[in-house]
């Protein structure tokens, strides 16, 4: 909407003026959030490395053909496992995902069918949580069922939502990735900050409804 008010003719309405002013200021808004959660998304993945214990839990996405992972949710497996395999004893992981309407079974136990057979894992180090829908239900559940401090993971562009949402829930859990295509991670990552965003709307609501009556102020008399 700049982008066009650039171009406007120079004979419009003062009020169109005055609205092209305040979406200025909406906008370096949200620019400053995004800038906010694209800066936290970089630091925190450096700062959390390979825990030293377990157990570790592995959050769920959407299958193929309704009984296996996709390419993605294989990333998650393997990098659960491949800090699992540095691990002595070796960890209890946990594959938390319910199933959907579209789905012949749990994403729980295709993460965990796939962990067994194509990476050897252990299925007595095994465990299924398979009653949650989403992130925040996968964090808490898998809280429920272990009472302990634990390590998710997830993709790389989901770990900072995963992370926020168990603070949101006080349940003490750092996030690992596991690596995402290039081209889907730019979307992915634009479709996360907005699901960060949401997690707090009441605040982002009462900000940005006291910057645009600031904003409106500010261009009405400017314009006066």
């Amino acid at each position: 909407m700049l982008n066009v008010s650039i171009y406007l003719p120079q004979w419009l309405p003062s009020d169109i003026w005055q609205l092209r002013g305040v979406i200025s200021w909406l906008a370096l808004f949200v620019l400053w959030q995004f800038l906010r959660f694209f800066i936290t998304s970089i630091i925190y993945g450096f700062v959390i490395k390979r825990p030293e214990i377990g157990p570790l839990v592995v959050l769920g996405g959407g299958l193929v053909d309704g009984y296996f992972v996709g390419r993605i949710v294989s990333q998650r497996i393997k990098a659960a496992v491949k800090d699992a395999n540095q691990m002595t004893p070796y960890p209890m992981i946990v594959f938390s995902g319910g199933q959907g309407e579209d789905e012949r079974v749990s994403e729980a136990q295709a993460m965990r069918d796939y962990a067994v057979k194509e990476l050897h894992v252990p299925i007595e180090k095994t465990m299924l949580e398979d009653q949650s829908r989403n992130t925040f239900e996968n964090i808490r559940n898998s809280s429920e069922m272990l009472h302990t401090p634990f390590t998710f993971y997830s993709s790389d562009y989901h770990i900072l939502r995963g992370a926020t949402l168990a603070q949101q829930q006080k349940v003490t859990a750092n996030g690992r990735g596991g690596k995402s295509p290039f081209p889907y991670r730019i979307i992915a990552f634009l479709r996360e900050f907005s699901g960060v965003m949401n997690i707090k709307k009441k605040a982002q609501i009462i900000w940005g409804s006291l910057l645009f009556f600031v904003a409106l102020a500010v261009v009405t008399i400017v314009f006066r």
